[in-house]
């Protein structure tokens, strides 16, 4: 009959709709997966950059003050200097200076 033929078109363009939603749906979410997962690999991969330059840097830091308190005892067991020379050659203040030469001092 006629309304059994609007019914059944009805239900057709509903389940058509709903299918059409679910499968938008699928896609939304896969999408939201995927770029999740290529923003967390790019923000891993500059976080591991930026910490192995921040660590490159604090090494030359640590060292350059290392080498620098190394030659200021060395000046200092010299005894050819004076203090604050030794403090503006070598970039340390001049208390680090004055603590290293106590350090010498006392063990010497």
């Amino acid at each position: 009959s006629k309304e059994d033929d609007n019914w059944f078109y009805q239900f057709s363009v509903w389940k058509a709709e709903c299918d059409k939603n679910t499968r938008m749906a699928i896609a939304e979410k896969k999408g939201l997966e995927k770029g999740m997962q290529e923003g967390l690999q790019k923000g891993l991969q500059q976080g591991i950059q930026q910490g192995i330059q921040q660590g490159i840097q604090q090494g030359i830091q640590q060292g350059s003050h290392q080498t620098a308190i190394e030659n200021a005892k060395r000046f200092l067991a010299m005894k050819t200097i004076s203090v604050e020379q030794i403090a503006e050659g070598t970039n340390l203040p001049i208390e680090k200076v004055l603590e290293l030469q106590k350090t010498i001092s006392a063990n010497a």
